[in-house]
């Protein structure tokens, strides 16, 4: 178990990579609400994660339906054409001037796993709150907004 001082999963796993003592070049972390995430896609953010040697940390994303559009509880996400995270939101993104869901437009929802290199997950707690991490409560809008990348699977 980790300590009630974690702020986020990020920091949990930074606190169990040191418990652990042991050296691992990458670590894993599968949110409490994807328990039956599929091994193919925690194959796939790893392989992500290892084929960007410019990231420190990867993440899963699918298609949104529409109907989770506008669902604070379900996270969204824009990439840009490399396949790196350019922002992750609550609240549906992009949004377009007609304030509502376009069916043609390929939206992102969030997965709740993430890779991290190991090297960058003993970086991350020490790093500032941002602001924009503190506006919308996503941990890895700290990694954005301090300049790291994030590839996206």
């Amino acid at each position: 178990m980790t300590s009630e001082s974690c702020r986020n999963g990020t920091e949990r796993c930074y606190e169990a990579l040191e418990k652990l003592e042991k050296k691992y070049d990458i670590v894993v972390n599968i949110q409490g609400d994807e328990p039956l995430i599929e091994p193919e896609i925690i194959d796939g953010i790893v392989k992500a994660l290892q084929a960007a040697p410019d990231a420190v940390f990867s993440t899963a994303v699918t298609s949104l339906k529409p109907e989770d559009a506008f669902d604070p509880n379900r996270v969204k996400c824009v990439v840009d054409n490399r396949g790196y995270a350019i922002y992750f939101s609550r609240g549906l993104i992009p949004f377009n001037k007609s304030a509502k869901v376009n069916p043609q437009f390929p939206y992102l929802l969030h997965l709740g796993i993430q890779s991290y290199d190991s090297e960058f997950l003993k970086i991350y707690p020490k790093l500032q709150p941002t602001p924009l991490q503190l506006e919308e409560d996503l941990e890895q809008l700290k990694v954005l907004e301090n300049g790291y990348k994030m590839k996206v699977w």
